[in-house]
């Protein structure tokens, strides 16, 4: 069972979850791995759920819920601003596709509608934007208005990474440190979760904190590990902030 943004929810998750939530798995009978957007964690996908009460695991943005307007004046500019990124998206400004794609994948201001998220992921994403192929390897990861194809979001993340997005370079590292399919290799992983923090990813930071101070791909250095935990918690990575508990 899902949530409205496709992700699971699971009976006392935060027992069964969280103290595992460095490695990014569960106790081994809810296994979960992060979810990342705009370098933020945003959540966890769990792969196993019980029937009984959920608790979702993630903070995805909700739809904004309109105040009451006395004279309907802030309502319309609103409206005249979703015709603003609208307009733009149909003349081809990359960036507002993929605003508008994400828009209709959250029901932000429009109704969700993920076939025509996918379409403006698309387009915006073939015009050359990482944002937008971001966005489509994660569709594609997740199974998420794409049928899930872990190869594709591999070649879209891949693509997105090799034009600086961040949030890719660090899904890579997730992919390889978990052989997702792909081959597991720490060394690589270790290399993206090195490159997205470059790029100022700080879920990266928490994830090469955590390779320093369990030797993976890297000589084990817990000194290391303590200072990239500290950036990420500056940042304000749950992860981060968690390890220095």
């Amino acid at each position: 069972e899902v949530d409205a943004y496709g992700i699971a929810v699971l009976d006392e998750a935060r027992n069964a979850v969280m103290p595992f939530v460095c490695s990014g798995f569960g106790d081994g009978i809810y296994p979960v791995h992060e979810l990342v957007d705009s370098g933020k964690r945003v959540g966890f996908e769990i792969e196993f759920i019980t029937e009984d009460a959920r608790y979702p695991f993630h903070s995805s943005p909700k739809a904004k819920i309109p105040d009451a307007f006395s004279d309907g004046e802030e309502q319309l500019a609103e409206e005249e601003g979703e015709k603003d990124w609208i307009a733009a998206a149909e003349a081809g400004d990359q960036e507002a596709q993929w605003r508008l794609a994400c828009r209709y994948q959250n029901g932000e201001g429009l109704d969700r509608n993920l076939e025509q998220a996918v379409k403006w992921f698309k387009r915006s994403a073939n015009a050359g934007y990482p944002k937008a192929m971001h966005s489509l390897g994660w569709l594609c990861q997740n199974g998420i208005g794409l049928p899930k194809d872990p190869q594709e979001a591999l070649r879209w993340y891949e693509a997105a990474a090799g034009l600086g997005n961040a949030d890719s370079q660090n899904n890579l590292g997730t992919i390889y440190e978990q052989g997702r399919g792909v081959p597991k290799s720490h060394a690589k992983a270790f290399e993206w979760y090195r490159v997205a923090s470059e790029n100022g990813s700080a879920v990266a930071l928490s994830n090469l904190g955590k390779f320093y101070r369990l030797g993976l791909g890297v000589a084990q250095d817990i000194q290391k590990s303590k200072q990239l935990y500290e950036q990420a918690a500056a940042l304000g990575d749950l992860q981060g902030i968690n390890s220095l508990g």
